[in-house]
């Protein structure tokens, strides 16, 4: 029996293979005709994408990691599909380099963080950055499995974000970047104006919105000067404080509060009262940049959703999202006009009636940029910068947080184009999910002619893509 990090998908394959070699990959592929396979990464992901009740494979033994040197001084990594982001982070920090985005979580693996697309905040998220990647599918003229590369082309494109049904996937390539030092800095401001003005000089900063709270806190962060790896005092103490006050401590307190305080004025009192004075503001502490970038996320159980949303629209989702936290926090609560408007004109009053009062959120929204991918389907696949909003509970019950989270993604699509992240929860129509991806055909067609009869797919897969059409 397979379960997940969030523990909200079990499944049990029929068979669940471990190759420990390409040759014994291929060998599985080609001896089991007929049969559909997935691949079972990491299992830090909340969406059904792994799951399969026929063939499940982990490629544990594929984490290798191999650095050469162009003639122009950069590194090219070629990665194994199973090596864990944190041991390729270690890995690189070796060699004074790392990757060319660092996203929050890095208890992924390589396959599993490019084939959702995952992000860190002010860049391209990972898949924008691989340079080739090494699919194991099987060919329909002769049933046995193959290997192959793409380093251009559509195909490419669709595999730097292929949601693991266009094949096996082997291994990536991407350049690195040196190791660098990030400069961090939390600090309270009113308006998201003054957040986007800070965004100009501090470019991988990333902001939250506090449930119950008008203030928007911002982790301001840059490129520092240098990165000797030697932090001082300084940069140790918060270190601590980081691991011990938030990612421990903090994060202890929020889930014994979703398993025992379910009472809304407990939750207002401590964000507007506790919140605010335990948090370390107004300084600056440089450290290597997988330090500040990341986090222990996986360290308490919870569950998540994930949306973006286009640069355009920022402004008018962080008031639509705010109403929607509210009213869903008290029935008697106001909330804007706009808001109230355009959710009738969705059609979505009575179900926002229904719902009014069912749910008090506990945990920040955290809000990142991303730059444009050049991808098909990846959540910020595009030409314009989006920003992801996450949406986190540690409550054990998660029904009213599924409410929550359904209401929230089907009106911030349809208002906003807003897209959920391929990893984490949603509840969304096939139609509509499809509509958000102009080039979502295309990826189509590309999966239609790697895998013609769907071996790499699941029940989750077949309901989303479209039918399968010639190329």
């Amino acid at each position: 029996m397979i379960v997940n990090f969030g523990r909200n998908l079990n499944f049990e394959p029929n068979q669940f293979v471990e190759p420990r070699s390409e040759a014994e990959l291929l060998k599985i592929l080609s001896s089991n005709p007929g049969r559909r396979f997935r691949v079972i990464g990491s299992r830090h992901a909340w969406s059904p994408l792994i799951n399969t009740d026929d063939v499940g494979i982990t490629l544990t033994h594929f984490k290798d990691v191999a650095l050469t040197k162009n003639n122009d001084g950069r590194f090219l990594a070629t990665v194994g599909a199973g090596c864990e982001i944190r041991r390729l982070l270690k890995l690189l920090n070796k060699h004074d380099l790392t990757t060319p985005s660092v996203g929050l979580i890095t208890s992924q693996t390589i396959a599993g963080a490019i084939s959702t697309g995952t992000h860190g905040s002010g860049r391209q998220s990972l898949s924008h950055y691989i340079k080739s990647v090494r699919l194991a599918v099987i060919d329909p003229a002769t049933g046995q499995a193959v290997v192959k590369t793409y380093d251009r082309g559509p195909e490419l494109a669709a595999a730097r974000c292929g949601l693991g049904c266009l094949g096996v996937l082997i291994s990536v390539q991407f350049y690195c970047i040196p190791q660098f030092a990030a400069a961090e800095c939390t600090q309270v401001v009113e308006t998201l104006e003054e957040v986007l003005r800070l965004e100009a000089k501090y470019p991988i900063q990333q902001f939250y919105l506090i449930p119950h709270l008008d203030e928007i806190y911002v982790s301001t962060r840059r490129e520092a000067l240098a990165c000797d790896g030697n932090a001082g005092l300084k940069s140790i103490l918060y270190r601590m404080y980081c691991l011990l006050g938030i990612d421990v401590g903090y994060h202890l307190f929020v889930l014994l509060m979703g398993w025992f305080y379910r009472s809304g004025w407990f939750i207002r009192w401590f964000y507007r009262k506790v919140f605010p004075r335990a948090i370390w503001c107004d300084t600056v502490v440089v450290d290597r940049s997988d330090r500040i970038l990341t986090m222990a996320h996986e360290l308490f159980r919870h569950f998540e959703t994930e949306i973006f949303v286009k640069e355009r629209y920022l402004k008018d989702a962080v008031i639509f999202v705010n109403a929607t936290v509210d009213s869903f926090a008290d029935r008697n609560t106001l909330v804007p006009e706009s808001f109230a408007s355009s959710v009738e004109e969705m059609g979505m009053s009575e179900r926002l009636h229904q719902l009014r009062g069912s749910w008090i959120h506990h945990y920040p929204i955290c809000v990142r940029k991303v730059l444009p991918d050049d991808t098909l389907i990846s959540m910020s696949a595009g030409t314009e910068a989006v920003y992801a909003m996450s949406f986190i509970t540690y409550d054990r019950d998660r029904r009213d947080f599924r409410n929550f989270s359904s209401f929230l993604v089907t009106t911030m699509a349809t208002r906003f184009g807003a897209r959920p992240h391929w990893g984490k929860h949603f509840d969304l129509s096939p139609e509509i999910l499809r509509s958000l991806y102009p080039k979502f055909e295309r990826f189509n067609r590309i999966r239609h002619n790697l895998d013609p009869d769907g071996r790499f797919g699941n029940a989750f897969l077949d309901e989303i893509m479209e039918p399968k059409t010639e190329a």
